[in-house]
C-alpha cells in the first residue's frame, strides 16, 4: 500500500467500524498491518460508526459482497452525506462459519442469527432442509459479531467469523465455510471513508473513482449517452448499481477504473458528464489508489470472448406486445454495457429499468425492462435478433412480455424502503378485508408462523436472490391493494 491512504487519514488516525470479531474487524486488521498506528474503534451499529465521520474520523463501510451483492442501505448513507470522501478500500475474503454451543445438532436448530448480508451469502446452506429440517426463522442482526451473542441454547446458531465464534465460547459446527461461494471467491468490498477536506471534483491522477449520477429524464438513449461518454474516454466501468432517488426516480452508483486511460481522459470524462444534457445531478464521492487485499485473494477470471450469446426463454418473448423484461450477461470488456444498450434508442425503444445482479466479485448480470413503443412488431423483432447475435453478450434470457407497463415502475425491488412500503400496505389491506395471508404467498416466501406479517414478508423478499421473482410477488401485492379501492400506492409508482 502506498503512503497515500496513510496521509489522507492524518496523524493519529482513528477508524470507526462494526463490532470486534466482525468481518469489518478482519478488514480493519488488514489496514492496520499497513498503518500500524491506526486506532480501531468499535460500534454496535454502522450508523453509530458513521456518525463519527462528522467528528473528523474515518469510517470503514462495507458496500458489496461477491455473493449477496451491494449493501444498498450503506450506499444510501454515502449518497446522502455531504462531508465525506472515499480514500481507499479493502477487499476481504470472507470465511463464513456456523457457530453454536457444544453439542448442537443442526437437525434441531430452529433459529439462525446473522447480519442480513451474511444470511444472503449463505442462503443455499439455510435452505437445505436435509441439513436444517427444523429451521423456523433467520434473524437479521446489526452485525455478525452481535449475532453470536444471541446463541443462548442448542436450538440457536449464528453465522460469523471463526475468531468471534471462539471469542464467545462457541464451536465451529461445520468445520468449513457455509457460504455459497468458497472464501477466496466470497469477497466483500469495504470503503475507507474520510471527512472531505478536498474538492468534490474527480482526482484524475488516481486510478479508482466513485460517483452517484441521476439521469436528466427518462427518454430513449439517456443512459446509453452517459455510458458512451465513459467508454469514449477508455475508462472501465467496474461497478454499476441502481438506487431509488427522490420521488422514485433512478439514480446510479458507479465505480470506474482508469488504468486503461490517461489522467487527461479521466478529466475530460468528468467534464463531459458535468456538461451533458443527459445528466441531472453528478456527485463524485472519491478517487483513490489504495486497495488492501486478503492474502488468499484471487481476482475473478474475466470472460473476454465474443458472441453469439446463449439465448434462453425465447418462448416467453412476444414481439407483438409493448413491454419486455430480460436478463443479460456481457463479456468483461470496457464499454460493453454501452454497446448493448446503444442500438435501442435509434429504434425508438426506451429503457425503463436497469439493475445489476451480482454473480461474483465485480461481475454482474443485468436485469432490464424496455418499452418498445407503439411501433410495428417487426421493429422489436429486429432488436431481439440483434441482441441474439450481439458479440458483447455471453447470455440473454427473456423473462416477460406485457401489453401494460410494469406496475412497479422505476422503483428498485432491492430497496428496503420500497419493499417495506409495499408489504405494509398489503398487510393493511388484508386486515381491513379480514383476510389472512394467501397460502400460496406463505409457501412461496417460506414464511414461518412468526414471520407472517409485513416485516416477515419484507425480510423474506429481500433475502430472495431472484429479482424477477421478487418483482412478480411485489407487483401482485400492489395490484391486490389497489383493486381493493386503495389506489394510492399504485398511483405513486410511475409507469
Amino acid at each position: 500500500m502506498s503512503p497515500s491512504l496513510s496521509s489522507r487519514l492524518g496523524p493519529s488516525p482513528h477508524l470507526h467500524l462494526l463490532q470486534e470479531g466482525s468481518f469489518s474487524h478482519e478488514a480493519a486488521l488488514l489496514l492496520q498491518q499497513q498503518i500500524p498506528d491506526l486506532v480501531l474503534e468499535f460500534h454496535q451499529r454502522i450508523i453509530d460508526a458513521w456518525s463519527r465521520l462528522g467528528q473528523g474520523h474515518a469510517v470503514l463501510l462495507p458496500v458489496e459482497n461477491a455473493g449477496s451483492g451491494p449493501v444498498k442501505q450503506h450506499l444510501e448513507l454515502l449518497r446522502q452525506a455531504d462531508d465525506r470522501r472515499v480514500a481507499g478500500e479493502v477487499r476481504l475474503c470472507v470465511d463464513m462459519r456456523a457457530g453454536g454451543k457444544a453439542g448442537t445438532d443442526l437437525r434441531s436448530v430452529t433459529h439462525v442469527h446473522s447480519h442480513r448480508q451474511a444470511l444472503l451469502q449463505c442462503n443455499q446452506f439455510l435452505q437445505n432442509r436435509d441439513r436444517l429440517p427444523a429451521l423456523e426463522e433467520c434473524v437479521a442482526e446489526d452485525s455478525t459479531a452481535q449475532a453470536l451473542q444471541r446463541v443462548t441454547n442448542l436450538s440457536h446458531i449464528a453465522l460469523g467469523t471463526r475468531s468471534a465464534i471462539e471469542m464467545h465460547g462457541l464451536v465451529d459446527l461445520q468445520g468449513e465455510s457455509v457460504a455459497n461461494l468458497p472464501p477466496q471467491q466470497n469477497v466483500t468490498q469495504f470503503l475507507v471513508v474520510v471527512p472531505n477536506g478536498e474538492t468534490h471534483a474527480v482526482q484524475p491522477e488516481r486510478r479508482y473513482h466513485a460517483l452517484f449520477l441521476r439521469p436528466e429524464k427518462d427518454v430513449p438513449g439517456v443512459l446509453a449517452t452517459i455510458l458512451g461518454i465513459i467508454k469514449s474516454m477508455r475508462v472501465n466501468l467496474q461497478s454499476f448499481h441502481s438506487l431509488r432517488s427522490n420521488g422514485g426516480r433512478r439514480a446510479f452508483y458507479m465505480e470506474t477504473d482508469g488504468s486503461t486511460s490517461t489522467p487527461g481522459e479521466v478529466r475530460c470524462m468528468a467534464q463531459s458528464l458535468a456538461n451533458s444534457a443527459a445528466v441531472a445531478s453528478l456527485d463524485w464521492v472519491g478517487s483513490w489508489d489504495d486497495i488492501a487485499f486478503s492474502p488468499e485473494y484471487q481476482s475473478a477470471a474475466a470472460s473476454d470472448g465474443e458472441g453469439p450469446p446463449a439465448v434462453l426463454g425465447q418462448d416467453r418473448l412476444d414481439c407483438s406486445l409493448r413491454y419486455h423484461s430480460f436478463r443479460f450477461r456481457t463479456h468483461d470488456k470496457p464499454g460493453v454495457l454501452c454497446d448493448v444498450l446503444q442500438p435501442l434508442s435509434p429504434m425508438g425503444v426506451n429503457l425503463l429499468e436497469l439493475d445489476s445482479v451480482t454473480r461474483g466479485e465485480k461481475q454482474y448480470d443485468f436485469m432490464a425492462t424496455v418499452d418498445a413503443g407503439k411501433g410495428e412488431r417487426g421493429r422489436f423483432e429486429a432488436i431481439a435478433g440483434l441482441l441474439h447475435h450481439h458479440p458483447a453478450l455471453q447470455e440473454i434470457e427473456w423473462m416477460h412480455s406485457r401489453s401494460v407497463p410494469p406496475v412497479l415502475g422505476r422503483y428498485s425491488v432491492s430497496d428496503p424502503w420500497f419493499v417495506g412500503q409495499v408489504t405494509s400496505r398489503f398487510m393493511e389491506h388484508l386486515v381491513r378485508a379480514d383476510e389472512s395471508l394467501p397460502p400460496g404467498l406463505v409457501s412461496a416466501l417460506q414464511l414461518p408462523e412468526s414471520g407472517q406479517n409485513a416485516i416477515g414478508m419484507k425480510d423474506a423478499l429481500l433475502a430472495d436472490p431472484d429479482l424477477y421473482r421478487r418483482q412478480e410477488i411485489l407487483a401482485e401485492m400492489v395490484l391486490a391493494s389497489s383493486e381493493a379501492s386503495e389506489p394510492q400506492l399504485a398511483a405513486e409508482i410511475p409507469a
